[in-house]
């Protein structure tokens, strides 16, 4: 396994996150 499982984890978190925002406050953030 390659060290980017917590990293990959993470970042699906945070894309969720941002998903969220992004439908709340209808803004694309630059990621």
């Amino acid at each position: 396994m390659r060290p980017l499982g917590k990293r990959g984890r993470l970042r699906g978190e945070e894309s969720r996150k941002l998903s969220r925002l992004e439908r709340e406050k209808g803004i694309t953030p630059q990621v």
